[in-house]
């Protein structure tokens, strides 16, 4: 859970993810990260940020920077408090080069601590008109705005 969240919340800002000693080169055992999760069983993370040569007291011309490169880790983080819904894995199937036709397949998983009270609905769009969708499952239906949909059941919380 962790490694998977610092990498998603380190995607887009190009800093290090690790563990204190990996990324900024000393130990910190017993900080707050720690007791949190060891004590409390709460999830907890330490955004270190900046670079090298920010030090603890960046210029004043590197304040609004690092607070745009702090947004995406901080709204991820959030995100991740409660329900939410991400795309696992998506593939193609029993393609059929004779009828060019083939089957899509989307695994969906809540990544949020917290779950789905209700249930959801997914929908595809075909934006080409090389393509269509024949919805073969009875589960799916058409739609006017998108191209099919279907209802998910409600997703349980993502255990850590």
């Amino acid at each position: 859970l962790y490694q998977e969240y610092a990498a998603e919340m380190t995607a887009r800002n190009g800093y290090a993810s690790g563990r204190a000693w990996e990324v900024v080169g000393y130990t910190t055992n017993g900080e707050a990260d720690d007791w949190g999760w060891g004590d409390e069983g709460v999830v907890s993370f330490t955004l270190e940020v900046g670079n090298s040569r920010d030090g603890f007291w960046p210029k004043p011309d590197r304040i609004e920077p690092i607070a745009e490169q702090s947004l995406w880790p901080a709204t991820y983080l959030l995100d991740a408090s409660g329900p939410m819904i991400q795309v696992h894995e998506v593939h193609m199937a029993h393609v059929d080069s004779a009828t060019t036709s083939g089957n899509l397949n989307l695994t969906l998983q809540n990544n949020g601590l917290a779950p789905f009270t209700s249930p959801l609905t997914a929908c595809v769009r075909v934006t080409s008109s090389h393509f269509s969708i024949r919805p073969s499952a009875p589960d799916w239906y058409p739609s006017a705005q998108y191209s099919a949909c279907t209802a998910i059941a409600a997703l349980g919380a993502r255990q850590a």
